[in-house]
């Protein structure tokens, strides 16, 4: 996010990160609206999970402007809490840019001025009775001496200072012009994004495929004509769009007999497979801003394609009964459950890959690039193994409160932590090469909590190929101060051709070793045995190396004793 935040802003474009703070639900027919619910989270809990994101986008990312959530945080709403808006963001963080609120989501003027809160974009919207920033309201409050005048003159400067910051006020007009947003450099760099996010998840071989060897491919699936994205503020169509299907259609050539099936009918699907050198069965999920799906199967919330409802998990199943290479590529907002995964040859995740998604996608599955995503999610085996199943009071709430009661063991760190094997861990990703990672040496700092850690990354494949070391610390824990087998701290992509290696290097820095202290409300190092491990994913780990911090000497040392 930093980088695409630099990148944004060099172009005088004043970036914006939300929801300011943990707007992790939207709501559903048990309720936990995201309009009224309350989040219960614990200091540590913040800080260390749901804060550090927006964090960097002000230290690093100097961003200029910060949205406010619709949700309460520990009871407050986070266009109105001082807490959060004031004390973190602008005293803690150094945060010099303006504070907007979602659409709708200013509540009270007083309270709302007063906590931080600088500008509403959409003040006539109004979904729960609230107040709004418009000039007939502020005047009103203003007279009923509900606030002052400095409370006024705050918001004004924190929008004439962004504004002006990035000359809004002495910059040449923006002109529309259609070439310079739809080009062809455009277009290449939405392909990029999408092949360098593309997860390859299993393959036994039959990816990537061949167009000099395969002369049939069934493309299976609605979902492979269409543009799957998600439904309110993200649901923009792009100005050009290429299906997966005709993507493949074009990189297949005309050496290769491309079919094509919707797959409403099974039996007529498994048919089409059937007679095909491989089938790809193309299936996506459904997900929208303003409600949570109602479970992680990936038919769930879907609506009809064309009149035609597509039962996409028996789908797959039918296709892999027809035919052994069968490929399915998902086009997901987060993860889904793969109950059909051990029938399937090879699955590949795209997300949500926008309007490149048919070009970008089929040079995934023709090798002409390799897949360079790495999920940043637990795909779980079960619903069951999460901690939110069976248990209302976490989601979605209770009396709109939700504990978020799992503390900083959310994802992998659950997962982890207690034993649960996942469909596909935290981290995970194939290449079409293979690679090594060797000679792991750790140095510490010579003053502070820190580490110089450096790897050998080899491409010992036959294909150049993407690989990104991983890099996690396990971190001493107490009773009290639960601690995750491993948190990840670094990672890199490395691209590498047959053949060549290259030295990795990370610098670990005392905040990649400390832990949110409620008794000294900061950050601090634990005295004690620290691990750290570089792998493949966050169960994928190689041997790793000790280091031992000192609060008496100030020093982090190699090795941890006896």
């Amino acid at each position: 996010a930093v980088d695409y935040i630099r990148g944004m802003q060099s172009e005088g474009v004043i970036a914006n990160v939300k929801h300011f703070a943990v707007n992790n639900q939207e709501g559903n027919a048990q309720g936990g609206s995201r309009f009224s619910v309350s989040a219960q989270v614990d200091d540590r809990t913040l800080r260390e999970i749901y804060l550090p994101a927006f964090e960097a986008a002000v230290k690093r990312g100097d961003v200029g402007s910060v949205m406010c959530s619709y949700n309460k945080i520990n009871g407050v709403h986070g266009c109105e809490n001082p807490t959060l808006l004031t004390q973190i963001l602008r005293e803690e963080w150094g945060f010099k840019g303006l504070v907007l609120a979602d659409y709708g989501a200013s509540k009270h003027i007083d309270t709302g001025l007063r906590a931080g809160l600088d500008y509403e974009p959409f003040p006539f919207v109004d979904f729960d009775g609230g107040e709004n920033l418009t000039p007939t309201q502020v005047t009103a409050a203003l007279q009923a001496g509900r606030i002052n005048q400095g409370d006024i003159d705050t918001a004004v400067r924190h929008q004439l200072e962004t504004l002006f910051r990035f000359g809004f006020f002495d910059r040449t007009p923006f002109v529309d012009d259609p070439s310079r947003i739809n080009n062809g450099a455009h277009q290449k760099r939405a392909r990029r994004a999408a092949e360098q996010g593309t997860v390859l998840l299993q393959n036994d071989g039959v990816l990537p495929l061949n167009s000099k060897r395969l002369g049939s491919l069934a493309v299976i699936g609605a979902d492979a004509t269409r543009y799957v994205n998600g439904g309110g503020s993200s649901d923009i169509d792009p100005l050009e769009f290429t299906s997966v299907l005709g993507g493949i259609q074009a990189r297949a050539g005309k050496g290769v007999d491309v079919s094509f099936d919707p797959g409403n009918d099974l039996e007529q699907a498994a048919q089409a497979a059937r007679g095909a050198d491989a089938a790809v069965v193309v299936i996506a999920d459904a997900s929208s801003e303003g409600s949570d799906k109602p479970c992680l199967g990936i038919d769930c919330g879907a609506e009809p394609i064309d009149g035609m409802t597509i039962q996409r998990d028996a789908l797959v199943e039918q296709v892999a009964a027809a035919n052994p290479n069968t490929i399915v590529l998902l086009e997901t907002a987060g993860p889904v459950l793969t109950p059909w995964r051990d029938q399937v040859a090879a699955v590949v995740e795209g997300w949500y890959p926008g309007g490149a998604a048919g070009s970008a996608l089929a040079r995934v599955l023709f090798g002409d690039v390799d897949p360079g995503g790495r999920l940043p999610a637990t795909f779980p085996d079960t619903e069951a193994q999460l901690p939110t199943s069976g248990n209302p009071s976490s989601y979605p709430g209770v009396d709109n409160v939700a504990d978020y009661s799992e503390g900083v063991l959310v994802g992998y760190r659950w997962f982890d932590k207690k034993g649960l094997k996942p469909a596909y861990p935290f981290g995970h990703g194939l290449s079409y090469s293979r690679f090594a990672f060797r000679g792991l040496k750790v140095r510490p700092d010579r003053r502070g909590a820190g580490a110089r850690v450096s790897l050998k990354v080899a491409n010992v494949g036959d294909r150049k190929g993407i690989a990104v070391p991983q890099l996690y610390v396990k971190m001493p824990g107490t009773a009290k101060r639960v601690q995750p087998p491993r948190q990840l701290k670094a990672f890199k992509s490395v691209k590498l051709k047959p053949g060549a290696s290259r030295l990795v290097r990370f610098h670990l820095g005392s905040r990649a070793f400390s832990y949110w202290s409620d008794r000294r409300s900061g950050w601090d190092v634990a005295k004690g045995c620290y691990r750290i491990e570089v792998g493949k994913s966050s169960r994928s780990l190689g041997r790793g190396a000790k280091l031992a911090w000192s609060s008496a000497s100030g020093e982090m040392r190699r090795g941890c004793g006896s």
